[in-house]
């Protein structure tokens, strides 16, 4: 079964990686299940795919209208 995520926290700049962490920190606080990049996309691996992957599996994912 796949686990769905309630938010999908992802960041691409050193300045924001302290706010990334707060958010994910009191989201967490609050329940919500977070899937978070900084966590939990293993190091020497395509990226990019992964990120997609965590966006598709969250719970209010819609995919893009083609």
């Amino acid at each position: 079964m796949t686990t769905l995520f309630d938010a999908f926290i992802s960041y691409g700049r050193a300045d924001s990686k302290a706010f990334a962490q707060t958010l994910q920190a009191r989201l967490t606080q609050q329940g919500f299940n977070v899937w978070f990049d900084f966590n939990d996309i293993p190091l020497a691996v395509d990226f990019q795919n992964q990120i997609d992957d965590g966006i598709e599996k969250a719970s209010y994912y819609s995919a893009p209208r083609v």
